[in-house]
């Protein structure tokens, strides 16, 4: 074998060595890179579930929260309820109307800004409309303060005027009915607002007509 051919082989060995060599680095280039995307779908996989799992603590930390803020208004606001509705004395000719309405704070915290807007007055039937008694409690209050808790306040509440012999007999015969009504808003500590309503009727055959039975609607004696 002469010289130059035994140069063109080594050469020719040289250049298919080269190229296994290139073709395994290639193989591993495509490897490590199957493997680093691999690693990186893994890793942003693993950081949606993250994301998702502090998204939905996030929401139920916020309700939990809601839910503990609803839970202390309902234990600590005040409760403002009527404990009486009745008459300073049975209707006489000649006399105005006048009766007392009490209200008591049966909750843990002071009522606040306390108004009240009650009425007294001979109706052909009940008094309608509480919302309405609301709305002038709240733009026509009567009075304002605050009521501690398990404090017990009296508002009078008197008629126009005096009981003419005509409206006497309309409650003698039944023709007319004396009423009294209203509303009471205050607030909590927390700034919101509620209300309760009152709806008393006169019952002259009753054992203590002084005072008044409660309205046939539930909604006229209510707690909000």
């Amino acid at each position: 074998m002469t010289k130059a051919t035994e140069a063109s082989t080594d050469a020719a060995i040289a250049a298919s060595a080269n190229a296994e060599i290139a073709r395994w680095a290639l193989m591993d280039a495509e490897e490590s890179s199957a493997f680093t995307l691999g690693q990186m779908e893994a890793q942003t996989a693993a950081q949606d579930k993250s994301a998702r799992a502090a998204q939905g603590a996030s929401i139920t930390a916020a309700q939990t929260l809601e839910s503990t803020k609803k839970q202390f208004q309902i234990e600590v606001r005040p409760y403002v309820v009527k404990t009486k509705v009745h008459l300073a004395e049975i209707p006489t000719i000649n006399n105005k109307l006048l009766g007392e309405v009490c209200w008591q704070n049966t909750g843990r915290t002071p009522a606040l800004e306390f108004s009240s807007v009650v009425h007294i007055d001979l109706l052909a039937q009940e008094p309608d409309n509480p919302t309405k008694w609301v709305e002038d409690a709240l733009t026509r209050s009567e009075s304002k303060g605050d009521i501690g808790s398990g404090i017990e306040r009296c508002f009078p509440v008197r008629g126009d005027n005096p009981l003419s012999k005509y409206w006497e007999g309309q409650i003698e015969s039944g023709g007319r009915v004396l009423y009294i009504w209203g509303a009471v808003i205050y607030k909590d500590v927390l700034g919101l607002s509620h209300y309760s309503t009152v709806c008393g009727a006169y019952e002259r055959e009753s054992v203590n007509p002084l005072y008044l039975w409660a309205c046939n609607d539930t909604k006229k004696n209510a707690v909000k």
